[in-house]
């Protein structure tokens, strides 16, 4: 996001790119630019707005012009090198915050709840704690992990012949 030029891009826009600022900037206004052609056809000041945004883009993206470059990574995937270590850099703005619940199940650290899922919160930790139980194969079992963190406990489901569970002890 660049706030100056109110210029912000989709998460999935770049996924998986090893790059530099430039290069995201850069690659950003070329995407923007592939339907430029098609754009001057249909609406011609729509399009020379967006000449003057390529403009500002490919300058931020030089280093001609200061910007403000916000990096806001859910998933904690991306990295920007501080040239000064091991002291700070003046110029980076570092903030950890708590995922939203939903930022937690779209990135796949929560599953939506569903029929047959009891979900109940245990002590102040923030654990979840949730109790599945398939009466005919499975012998109940739970699986608990910790909210806002990616650390996953995986309790493993025994899969047992129904007349074992039918007769008796």
């Amino acid at each position: 996001m660049i706030p100056e030029l109110d210029f912000e891009m989709p998460p999935e826009a770049q996924r998986g790119k090893l790059s530099t600022v430039e290069g995201v900037l850069l690659r950003a206004a070329e995407e923007l630019q592939a339907l430029q052609e098609e754009r001057m056809k249909v609406d011609p000041e729509t399009a020379k707005t967006f000449d003057r945004f390529f403009i500002k883009l490919k300058s931020c993206a030089k280093g001609n012009v200061s910007f403000t470059f916000i990096l806001d990574d859910l998933a904690g995937n991306n990295f920007i090198e501080n040239l000064f270590a091991p002291s700070s850099d003046p110029a980076l703005t570092v903030k950890f915050y708590d995922r939203t619940p939903e930022q937690q199940v779209s990135l796949g650290f929560l599953a939506e709840s569903t029929a047959g899922e009891e979900e109940s919160e245990h002590g102040g930790g923030g654990e979840v704690r949730i109790e599945r139980t398939e009466k005919t194969k499975y012998i109940p079992a739970e699986t608990r992990r910790e909210s806002h963190e990616q650390r996953v406990v995986i309790m493993q489901l025994l899969k047992v012949p129904v007349r074992k569970l039918l007769s008796p002890r």
